[in-house]
C-alpha cells in the first residue's frame, strides 16, 4: 500500500513538473518586429509587469529581454537592471548640464530627468565621459603645480580640488597625488638612504617596517620594509665580503648545491667568506646560466 501510495506521488509529481510551462534561460539575438512590439503592449497591459508570463507569448525571448525592449519602446521607469542601453549625446549633453546646475546628486538626477537610468549609471558615465574636466594622457607639469597648491594650501574635498585643477576630475587627482606621494620609489640607493638605514638598524635591527618609517622621515622618500631589507642584507651588512668570487668558493658552492639542493640558510656554513644569501642566490642562478652546476651534476653520476 505504501510502495504505491510512493508510487502515484512520484507521478503526480512528475506531471505537475511536465505540466509547468518552460522560460528560456537565454535569448536569441534577433531584431523585434512590429508585430512583436504590438504583441507586447498589449500583453504589458494585460499582465502587468509579470514578465515571466509576458515571455511565454515570446519563443526564444527571456524576461529580461522582454523587460529591456518595453523600457526602450516606452521609457519605462523601472526596467530590470542589466544590460543599459547605450547613452546618446543628448543623454551626455543633458547629464552635464544638470550637474553644472544641481552637482552630483544622483538619485535626485536619476528620479527627475533620467527615469529610465539608475544613480549609479549616472555616476559611472559622469566618471567616464560626462566630465568636460577629465582629461587623459600624461599629466603636465602645471596641471601638477595646480594639483599640490589646492591640496597642500587649502584643506579642500576632492571635488574642490579637481575645481582648482580645472583639467582632471576628482578620481584623477587623487590617484595622481596618490602615486607621487604614497607609492614606493623605485631605483638605486641614495648615500642619504643608506646612512638612514644604518641609523635605523642600529637602534631596531632587522625591524625593517620601522626602518622604512625611519628611511622616509629623514628623506622624504617612501620605501617599504623589503627594500631596505634587500639593500641592508645585499650591500650594507659589515659581514658581506663583495670581492669577485674564486674558483674555489664556486667548486664548494656548486657541492654544498648539489648535495643540500635551494637551502640557502644551510649553504652559507660551508663557504669561507661571509657572502649573504642574497649574494648566494645570484651566484646560483649565475652557474645555472653557464651550465657549471648541470655539468658537475653530470660527472659526479658518471
Amino acid at each position: 500500500m505504501f510502495l504505491f501510495i510512493k508510487q502515484s506521488l512520484t507521478q503526480f509529481r512528475f506531471l505537475t513538473v511536465s505540466a509547468r510551462p518552460s522560460v528560456p534561460g537565454y535569448s536569441f539575438r534577433k531584431s523585434w518586429s512590429n508585430e512583436e512590439d504590438l504583441m507586447l503592449r498589449e500583453a504589458r497591459v494585460k499582465y502587468g509587469r509579470s514578465w515571466r508570463v509576458i515571455a511565454l507569448s515570446f519563443p526564444g525571448r527571456t524576461p529580461s529581454a522582454c523587460s529591456s525592449r518595453f523600457a526602450r519602446l516606452t521609457n519605462d521607469p523601472k526596467p530590470i537592471h542589466g544590460r543599459s542601453l547605450a547613452w546618446t549625446e543628448e543623454e551626455t549633453n543633458l547629464l552635464r548640464e544638470k550637474v553644472a546646475e544641481y552637482g552630483s546628486r544622483w538619485k535626485f538626477l536619476a528620479s527627475s530627468h533620467f527615469p529610465n537610468r539608475a544613480p549609479t549609471q549616472l555616476a559611472n558615465h559622469w566618471t567616464v565621459k560626462g566630465n568636460p574636466r577629465r582629461r587623459l594622457g600624461t599629466w603636465l607639469p602645471e596641471e601638477e603645480t595646480r594639483l599640490f597648491d589646492a591640496i597642500q594650501n587649502d584643506k579642500l574635498t576632492s571635488q574642490a580640488v579637481a575645481q582648482r585643477v580645472g583639467t582632471r576630475n576628482a578620481w584623477q587627482c587623487w590617484y595622481k597625488y596618490h602615486n607621487i606621494t604614497q607609492s614606493k620609489k623605485k631605483g638605486p640607493f641614495t648615500h642619504e638612504e643608506d646612512k638612514a638605514i644604518l641609523d635605523a638598524f642600529k637602534l631596531h635591527p632587522r625591524a625593517w617596517r620601522f626602518i622604512a618609517s625611519e628611511v622616509s622621515k629623514v628623506t622624504g622618500v617612501k620605501r617599504v620594509p623589503g627594500q631596505c631589507r634587500y639593500r641592508y642584507e645585499r650591500d650594507l651588512d659589515p659581514r658581506v665580503v663583495k670581492v669577485p668570487w674564486t674558483a674555489e668558493e664556486d667548486k664548494i658552492l656548486v657541492d654544498a648545491y648539489n648535495h643540500h639542493g635551494s637551502r640557502l640558510s644551510t649553504i652559507p656554513q660551508f663557504l669561507p667568506n661571509y657572502r649573504g644569501w642574497l649574494r648566494i642566490q645570484e651566484r646560483i642562478r649565475i652557474l645555472k646560466g653557464r651550465g657549471v652546476i648541470e655539468s658537475l651534476n653530470s660527472e659526479d653520476e658518471s
